[in-house]
Formats: C-alpha cells, structure tokens, sequence
C-alpha cells in the first residue's frame, strides 16, 4: 500500500490536535525517566513536547509512515531521534521507563494484545500515558464505512469486502481499558474521557480534518481518480446531514489512560 499519510494536511488543525497531547503529558511523572518512546509520532511536533515533559530522558518517535518520517526527523537531537516501526508490534528488549501513545493506538487492532505488548516492555515503575479518539458513532466516521460498502468503491476492495481496518472501529469503552490495564497488573490506573469543544470555520473544514487521518484508509487503497470521487460524495452526504454552517461547532470526544507498572514483581 502507498503511503497516504500528508504531514501538510494533518497539521491544518495542528494546535486542535497539539492539546490533548498537552492533556495528556501533564498525567506524566517525568522523575526517573530515562528512556521513553512516542508511538506512532507523526511528523515530530509531538515527539519533541514529550521530550521536554522528561528533559533527562532519551526519546525515540516511532511511525509506520516514511512521509511522516521524513518531517519528523527535522526535530532530531541528541535528546531525540526518529525511527520507522508499527506500533502494533513494537517492543524493547532493553525496557523503556515511559511510553506515549497520542492518537495513534486507534490505528492497531486487538488492543488487549498491544498494550500486553507494550506493557512487557515497561520497566518497574514505567507509566503507559495513551489517547485514543472515541468518535466511530458520529457522522464523520459512519458516513466514510457506509460509502465504503457501495460501488463503485466496493468492487476495489473485492469479494471479501472492505479490510477491517478500514471499516471496524477499533477503540475499546473506557471500563474495558480499565479492565485490560488491571489484568496486566498495572497500578494507579486513570482512565478518563473528554470532549474537547471544538469550532471550526465551517461544516466542510470537517472534510478537511477527516482527510488528515480516518480518511488515509481509503486514500491508501483507492485509486487517485476514485478517491477524489469519494471524497467528494462523502462532502456532500456529510453537509446534508450535519448542515452547511459557519462556523462548525465539532465536539470530538478523546479517551485518556494512564497508569504504571509495580515498582517490583508481586509474587
């Protein structure tokens, strides 16, 4: 698959994006973090707030995207440097003491897996600092699946249909994660969800925002002439059903999760 990712279109909305980053470091104990990583890192911006939240630590940003890379590694420094990895399965052998994973866990499947994953690569004491989007049931996300099952989009995906990544919504319910993060023996478990109240110039910059993430799915595996079609019936049944206004008023709900490894095994 081609990589669809636009470091130029996701950050249109760079300091909409930027807060619940900010939300997020401020759950983060930066005392004895040696060694962290952001996964799924993007074009960089974010991997250099989390180094600052943990000046003594060493950095590594983490992305399956080489367009994405190519932009991130503009902010490497001694402190930090830039990686091509999925996150899905990434590991350490040497351990980490943090992991940061803003907006970027929504793209994996399975994630009891993943964070068991992650979690066997904490050291004592290491904080897992997570946000995943929660909005598969709002128009922006609904309208993109439904228009995937039709034609003339549905002839590309072939007989088995859509990939489950672009149509199944991968994000768990805030007491699932909870659960999860308790079965893998984490401690001072926090898990919150919030809506972060948006305004946006008008309804059709919510076009503008989807293309920079959920609408990379279907960008990656659409020809350019067919991806231009779709993009532009899914306008038009996006403006039908939420109005062509200025500005947009966008809530758009976040889940937070926090929490740490035991700073010994307990027998």
């Amino acid at each position: 698959m081609r990589d669809a990712w636009d470091p130029e279109q996701y950050r249109l909305f760079r300091e909409q994006r930027l807060q619940p980053l900010h939300d997020l470091l401020d759950l983060v104990d930066p005392r004895g973090v040696e060694r962290a990583v952001d996964l799924g890192c993007g074009p960089g911006e974010m991997t250099e707030l989390v180094a600052r939240r943990v000046p003594l630590a060493t950095v590594v940003g983490v992305d399956n995207s080489p367009t994405m890379l190519e932009r991130a590694r503009t902010f490497t420094t001694p402190q930090i440097r830039f990686v091509e990895g999925d996150l899905a399965h990434w590991s350490d052998p040497v351990g980490v003491d943090l992991i940061v994973a803003n907006a970027s866990l929504h793209w994996a499947p399975s994630h009891s897996d993943v964070l068991a994953l992650w979690s066997a690569s904490l050291r004592p004491g290491g904080q897992l600092a997570v946000q995943v989007p929660s909005n598969a049931d709002q128009p922006q996300h609904r309208i993109a699946i439904d228009l995937a099952t039709e034609e003339p989009y549905a002839s590309v995906w072939g007989p088995s249909g859509p990939p489950p990544d672009v149509v199944v919504a991968h994000v768990l319910t805030p007491n699932r994660y909870a659960q999860i993060l308790d079965g893998l023996g984490f401690v001072d478990i926090d898990v919150t969800v919030k809506v972060y109240p948006h305004r946006l110039p008008s309804t059709r910059h919510v076009v503008e925002w989807v293309k920079g993430t959920t609408l990379t799915r279907f960008r990656t595996r659409l020809p350019d002439n067919l991806y231009q079609q779709f993009v532009a019936e899914y306008e038009r049944r996006l403006l039908n059903e939420l109005g062509d206004s200025a500005p947009y008023f966008f809530p758009f709900s976040r889940v937070f999760l926090h929490a740490r490894r035991p700073e010994c095994d307990v027998p």
